[in-house]
């Protein structure tokens, strides 16, 4: 089998992954996942290793969320656990591998609705990350879920509204194409968030700012997904 460079495992595993965010076909993500997963133990490549068996447990885990099928649930379980044994024991100072893995834990239990083990795992990866940029107001967004359903309501909406600002504090538009979308992503996210919390907060006036705030980022042709995602939550909410 032809060899491949750590730089052309990185392109496919680039291309994988835009294919799963935009669940445009996730079928053809598994299929590249897979193909890395192989390359990166052939080649050595750690960082490769990691984030394809996260991919992989991510794609599964999409695949569970709309069929239901506990046979997506087991790969979803499989895979996550084969990044985490990947990063353990994790390495000093922490690594983006490290932050995947954590992350693949926390919403792998999320998608089983365990809500205390992924509280569990939000708040290790917090531990590990100290610099308070937008991935950090990422992590703040899912912890806010895990609080909420966990039963830590006020708690929940403190740290949904720490997301919003952390993220609009670290504005990473002007960094590159991929930042910029990445950013809107992570915006639209800890948005709606926000808005289900506000909304079942009974908080009709903040709420409604948040509302105004993002359908104008939601604007963007780009985040046909989170669109998607904006009117199945209006739906849940009777908004």
């Amino acid at each position: 089998m032809t060899s491949f460079t750590h730089e052309q495992i990185e392109q496919l595993l680039v291309a994988a992954n835009r294919v799963r965010e935009k669940q445009a076909s996730l079928t053809e993500a598994i299929e590249i996942l897979t193909a890395v997963s192989s390359l990166s133990s052939d080649a050595d490549y750690w960082h490769g290793s990691v984030h394809s068996q996260a991919g992989l447990a991510n794609c599964y885990r999409l695949l569970f969320q709309e069929t239901h099928d506990p046979q997506f649930q087991k790969l979803m379980e499989t895979h996550a656990r084969q990044a985490l044994a990947l990063v353990e024991p994790p390495p000093s100072p922490v690594t983006d591998e490290i932050n995947t893995a954590y992350e693949t834990m926390a919403q792998m239990f999320a998608t089983n609705y365990d809500w205390p083990q992924s509280l569990v795992w939000w708040e290790k990866l917090l531990a590990v990350n100290s610099v308070r940029d937008a991935y950090y107001g990422r992590i703040l967004e899912h912890l806010a879920q895990a609080q909420w359903q966990s039963g830590q309501t006020d708690l929940a909406e403190t740290t949904v509204n720490q997301a919003v600002s952390t993220i609009k504090q670290n504005d990473e538009r002007s960094i590159s194409p991929d930042h910029d979308y990445r950013w809107r992503v992570w915006l639209t996210g800890a948005l709606m968030k926000q808005l289900f919390i506000l909304t079942k907060l009974n908080k009709p006036q903040e709420a409604q700012q948040v509302m105004s705030e993002l359908e104008s980022q939601l604007s963007d042709p780009r985040l046909s997904h989170r669109q998607r995602q904006y009117l199945d939550l209006k739906k849940e909410l009777n908004l």
